[in-house]
């Protein structure tokens, strides 16, 4: 079903993954080039351009986001390549399956723009009265250019509701205090797990969900580095593909989780399987396309 009268703004910081991947040919007994792997790669566009393009597809609604014309060398040494190996993989669990996919099989690492920061863009035909506003802050520089934030944020008499995807924990950082100062009220926060760990939260894995949940609302209430993302009306945290915990302050702090009661954290996709780009996307793809079906039935925020 279509919703082209709902107005989804998504922006944010971009960057640019560069694939590669080899082949083999056997047949070859020469010793010229024919004879070792070929290597292969390709450019995709990642980041705020992948999250706008799972948003299109998750709500069917009108999308307004940034653009690019040239993804060609011109667009690689202005902003932050990820490189990637791709390998092959089976398609299911199943050891006995013979078709395969390619996968991440390893990050080999980023490249940075040759001279300043990375190269930022606006959104196309902004609209200040946006239903939505999603915005991917991965902490390299979108956060800190209020050139390139969307109208509807930077309009205080505006109250649309915001999912802001995040790595960073909410301190010192121009665009959360901007979103806590007039949006605090409509804004979902959602920081997956592995960030939380790698800033030095202490929360289980894979020990039991019960456990987890503990974990994290212990640190909710103890831990000084989360003092910001405590304020949040609404915080949202996967993990992986399993389970997800929903933190609500609204005057006290109530914590929801919700879990696959068959796995544990990182077992439903296994090392041996691969790996993709964009899991946390997804997830915030999937969360829009709830608070589109909301707004449709005229529902608040709080019962999306």
């Amino acid at each position: 079903m279509e919703n082209k009268s709902i107005n989804i703004v998504v922006t944010g910081d971009v960057a640019i993954n560069l694939l590669q991947w080899r082949t083999y040919d056997n047949s070859t007994r020469d010793y010229s080039w024919k004879s070792y792997p070929q290597v292969h790669s390709i450019i995709k566009l990642g980041e705020d351009f992948l999250l706008s393009k799972l948003v299109a597809i998750s709500t069917k609604a009108n999308i307004l986001s940034v653009k690019i014309k040239d993804q060609g060398y011109n667009s690689q040494v202005e902003s932050i390549v990820s490189t990637v190996e791709l390998g092959l993989f089976p398609v299911t669990k199943d050891e006995n399956e013979k078709n395969k996919v390619y996968r991440i099989k390893e990050y080999l690492g980023f490249t940075g723009p040759t001279s300043g920061i990375p190269k930022l863009y606006p959104v196309i035909k902004d609209d200040v009265n946006a239903d939505i506003v999603i915005l991917d802050d991965e902490n390299n520089g979108f956060n800190s250019n209020e050139e390139f934030w969307p109208l509807a944020l930077k309009s205080h008499k505006e109250s649309p509701i915001i999912i802001y995807k995040t790595n960073n924990l909410g301190d010192s950082n121009n665009l959360w205090n901007e979103i806590e100062k007039y949006h605090l009220e409509n804004t979902i926060v959602v920081i997956n797990a592995d960030d939380l760990r790698s800033k030095g939260v202490n929360i289980s894995k894979s020990l039991s969900w019960e456990r987890t949940a503990l974990d994290f609302v212990w640190q909710m209430n103890n831990n000084p580095s989360l003092a910001a993302l405590a304020k949040c009306k609404h915080l949202i945290i996967p993990f992986g593909v399993e389970g997800a915990i929903h933190y609500k302050d609204g005057g006290s702090s109530e914590s929801q989780l919700y879990f696959l009661t068959y796995e544990f954290e990182g077992e439903f996709i296994k090392e041996d399987q691969g790996k993709m780009y964009g899991l946390t996307s997804c997830f915030v793809a999937g969360l829009a396309s709830n608070i589109v079906s909301g707004i449709q039935n005229h529902e608040e925020l709080d019962a999306l």
